[in-house]
This record gives C-alpha cells, structure tokens and sequence, in this order.
C-alpha cells in the first residue's frame, strides 16, 4: 500500500499500539472499509470468502459514492489483504 518493507516492520514493531496513519487520498477508502464490516460472506467452517459485493453496492448507493469503481477498487486490495492475513493465522 505504498510503504517500503523496512517502514511496514517498523510500524508494526511499536509494542501496543492499535494507531495507524491514514493518508488523506485514501480515508474516503478506509472509512467506507469500516462501513462494510458486516457484509463479509462465509463459507460454513472455511471461514470468510470476502466481502458480499450486493450489500457493498447498496451501500455505495446509500452514501452517494461519486466515483463507486475507484472505492470498490480500493476495498478490493483491503478485502484481499484481510483474507490474506486470516489465511496466515490460520482462520
């Protein structure tokens, strides 16, 4: 998402801390992330599959979403960055 390997590490290092910086051209992107939280489809005892794209529509449609491709766009990478970090914890 932009930051070198090295930059991730030493993000993720700092011990107890849940704080993130957002840059401002994608908190249109993670605000909208947090709005989906509840429409993750699942597949019985596999687990999350991904977001449910119907619910994220009506969604994009509720909150007047200017550009809706571009928003969906930047879930993707989000969505595919859950899935991937759930896969390495193992659920």
């Amino acid at each position: 998402m932009g930051l070198a390997e090295e930059q991730i590490a030493e993000i993720t290092a700092e011990e107890g801390s849940d704080d993130f910086e957002v840059l401002p051209e994608n908190w249109e992107a993670v605000t909208f992330f947090r709005r989906c939280q509840t429409q993750w489809r699942m597949a019985g005892m596999g687990g999350m599959v991904g977001l449910d794209y119907g619910a994220v529509a009506w969604l994009l449609r509720l909150y007047e979403v200017g550009n809706e491709r571009a928003l969906l766009e930047d879930l993707q990478v989000m969505e595919a960055a859950v899935l991937e970090a759930m896969a390495n914890k193992g659920g």
